[in-house]
């Protein structure tokens, strides 16, 4: 599979922030670094990895991260392309009536350099990420988060004290104004729960289940993709799920919609792989020369993928390949029967030899028996005029008189078995197989005699 050129990513992942009041993360590195791992393979999201930009603790400030999503992607990204953006940290709300908020609260990504006493300035406030996503010209944005807003301590967001936070539950409105038409938004739990980390994992649970719903396991049809809303599915059963089972609660949210059935990555299922060792069996079988072998292969390649575009192909070359070959073996058959019928009407061809060329020439050469290929090795002479006629004539009376004698090899064949009976002393089975043997012994050389 090829590279997906027109597609693009920023991914961050903040463990160590600079702040001491804020807390630190323990798996939110590993997050963005396995969503980039699993984005950038070459058999799964098949990005370039020079189409991704990687911020990584130190290197995710708040201008880093501005520059990248406002200003890179949008100068990198087309109207056909595809965006992927990707954000493990820490999310920070807090109350403000002013805000224009249907809440009344205001909702921060934090960056490794923010400061907690003063985030309005050094936090990323979601409406400059909503400003930032109105610059990309593609039509296919998807931001992933792996971040909470609901204002309780723990998991990662956290409370801040310079600031009244809501502990009641907060509306998705925000989530609305950022996703849209062409813009869509996954968090990791609803605005009123607690993204949650797990040692067991190495991961948050959010991260966890979205990169094995990336490496396939979301593919409900198994047909190679994972679309977005595949993704969604299988993430929110197992999140929900899992979060549970820890005493927790967490129900990712999805916002926004995309036109047309979008893969977020691309594999190759247990069948296809088959299909692909079948295939590369066919392609090895056609470039011998083995049409029939690699035609019933190619066959077999449909049946588990119909669409395989590989073997269609191969199926429609080996059909042209035929036509050609059978266009070509008529020729030659129309060839070798006008030279034939004008030594025929020459009268330099008697009509037995003529009636056994023109039966000979249509015969499947892997149908032939020892005497037919030396005739037919003789008649393919005369039509290239490489002997005459007299030539071919004689030598063919010649081929076929052997045949005449052809029980002799049986005789003898046979012959040995008189000696093992007699051994076994069993007069009456001698007496049946010794009786015909002076009869063929007479028999013998009357064709010499000839």
């Amino acid at each position: 599979m090829s590279l997906r050129q027109n597609a693009h990513a920023v991914i961050i992942g903040i463990n160590q922030y600079q702040d001491e009041k804020i807390p630190d993360l323990q798996f939110a590195r590993a997050d963005a670094e396995g969503v980039y791992q699993i984005l950038t393979d070459p058999e799964l999201g098949r990005i370039p990895p020079d189409n991704v930009i990687l911020l990584l603790d130190e290197n995710a400030t708040q201008q880093n991260i501005r520059s990248a999503i406002g200003d890179e992607i949008p100068s990198r990204a087309g109207e056909d392309d595809f965006v992927y953006i990707y954000f493990a940290g820490h999310g920070l709300p807090f109350m403000n009536p002013k805000s224009g908020s249907a809440d009344g609260m205001e909702k921060y990504l934090v960056p490794v350099d923010a400061k907690l006493d003063k985030i309005r300035g050094t936090g990323i406030p979601m409406d400059d990420i909503q400003r930032f996503f109105g610059y990309i010209q593609s039509k296919q944005v998807m931001f992933f988060i792996d971040s909470c807003f609901s204002g309780e301590a723990g998991g990662r967001t956290f409370q801040n004290p310079a600031f009244q936070t809501r502990h009641g539950l907060l509306t998705p409105e925000f989530l609305d104004q950022l996703s849209g038409e062409g813009r869509l938004v996954v968090t990791a739990c609803d605005v009123s729960e607690l993204s949650i980390e797990t040692s067991t994992m190495g991961h948050g649970l959010f991260t966890h289940y979205l990169m094995e719903g990336l490496k396939g396991r979301a593919d409900k049809d198994q047909d190679g993709l994972v679309t977005i809303h595949e993704l969604y599915d299988y993430v929110y059963d197992n999140v929900s799920q899992h979060a549970r089972k820890l005493g927790g609660s967490m129900h990712p949210i999805q916002k926004g919609s995309i036109k047309g059935k979008i893969p977020l990555t691309l594999y190759e299922t247990p069948t296809q792989k088959q299909a692909k060792s079948l295939d590369n069996q066919a392609r090895a079988l056609f470039k011998a020369e083995n049409f029939g072998e690699a035609y019933e292969l190619w066959h077999q390649v449909i049946d588990l993928v119909p669409d395989h575009s590989g073997a269609e192909q191969g199926l429609t070359e080996v059909e042209n390949w035929l036509k050609e070959n059978e266009r070509k073996r008529q020729e030659i058959l129309e060839r070798k029967q006008r030279v034939l019928l004008n030594l025929y009407r020459d009268g330099q061809l008697p009509s037995e030899e003529f009636d056994m060329a023109m039966a000979l020439i249509e015969k499947d050469p892997n149908d032939l028996t020892v005497l037919e290929r030396e005739t037919r090795r003789l008649l393919d002479e005369l039509v290239d005029k490489k002997i005459s006629a007299a030539s071919y004539v004689k030598s063919v009376r010649l081929l076929r008189k052997p045949a005449e004698s052809e029980p002799e090899p049986k005789v003898e064949k046979e012959t040995p078995i008189v000696p093992k009976i007699e051994s076994e002393k069993i007069p009456d089975v001698k007496q049946v197989v010794l009786k015909p043997e002076p009869q063929v012994v007479k028999a013998e050389p009357e064709p010499l005699q000839q």
